[in-house]
């Protein structure tokens, strides 16, 4: 048992065991959700981004798993 306050510090691929997707599976799987116009309104909404910025954000998105 640990009795001693502690922090573990886990690599990228930590949560992979759980079935989450890592690196470029994670950027693919959010270029699918957020692909169609209109999925993004809440992210919009909560980040403050203007339908402009979140479009290009996608854009490079796609664009960084196919060069």
């Amino acid at each position: 048992m640990i009795t001693k306050q502690t922090v573990f510090i886990l690599g990228a691929g930590a949560s992979t065991f759980y079935g989450f997707p890592a690196g470029d599976n994670l950027i693919k799987c959010m270029v699918e959700e957020l692909r169609w116009p209109g999925s993004y309104s809440k992210l919009v909404q909560l980040g403050g981004f203007s339908d402009g910025k979140t479009e290009d954000l996608i854009e490079e998105m796609i664009f960084s798993v196919n060069p």
